[in-house]
């Protein structure tokens, strides 16, 4: 750990004039670290001495400092979130009727506004539809925290690779790869991308209406038994 888990090492014992042992071999480099530790802990003590003595000794000075520095931080996140806010909806601006078309044979796929993310890494088509232009093959199952991947997707009209099929909360979802598709825009003009961070659009977050909504219905489920 560092310095700070060192003193909280140390304050754990409850006796009075308990120690604390730490048993380290010549090798994997805890002893040095266990002396740059004892430095920055000593550092540590004489920077909130320093501290102590400034708003003791010049205490209205103190406070000043600390509200101007409380005022400049705030401006920062106040910033950053206005930044963020900004791309967001630029991203969504742009993204306003573009679709995605397979890489390989360009067929249509689906419009950009179809698209959900999971937990910020998942980008899944909320669009039943969807299910008329791709083939499902089985894969074994694979739990990953709380989803589970259960097929690979392909294009139905060339076999491109397209992403896989993952159940979440008892919902499936197409879940694609970004490199394997050409972005339109309604202008006409195309563009690729190599990951979804780099998407020149932006993507809602997954709803309980959109979950919902992927469900198989009991007639769908009968389908699939016939099948």
């Amino acid at each position: 750990g560092n310095e700070i888990g060192k003193v909280q090492t140390r304050g754990r014992g409850r006796a009075e004039g308990s120690k604390s042992v730490l048993i380290a071999g010549r090798e994997g480099g805890n002893v040095l670290k266990e002396k740059l530790n004892t430095i920055r802990e000593k550092l540590m003590e004489k920077a909130m001495h320093q501290v102590w003595q400034m708003q003791n000794e010049k205490h209205d000075d103190f406070l000043k400092e600390v509200r101007r520095l409380q005022l400049e931080s705030k401006k920062d996140r106040d910033l950053a979130q206005a930044l963020k806010e900004l791309e967001k909806k630029t991203k969504k601006d742009f993204g306003k009727g573009m679709k995605l078309l397979c890489l390989k044979c360009k067929c249509f796929v689906c419009n950009v506004s179809d698209f959900r993310k999971i937990k910020e890494n998942h980008h899944v088509v909320v669009d039943k539809a969807f299910y008329q232009r791709i083939i499902i093959t089985p894969h074994p199952p694979k739990k990953i925290d709380d989803w589970e991947m259960n097929g690979k997707i392909y294009c139905m009209n060339c076999r491109q690779d397209w992403g896989i099929q993952m159940v979440y909360r008892q919902a499936s979802f197409p879940t694609l790869k970004i490199e394997s598709f050409v972005l339109e825009k309604p202008d006409g003009q195309r563009l690729t991308c190599r990951k979804w961070k780099t998407a020149p659009f932006e993507v809602d977050d997954i709803t309980p209406d959109d979950i919902s909504g992927m469900l198989k219905t009991p007639e769908e489920e009968e389908e699939e038994v016939d099948d």
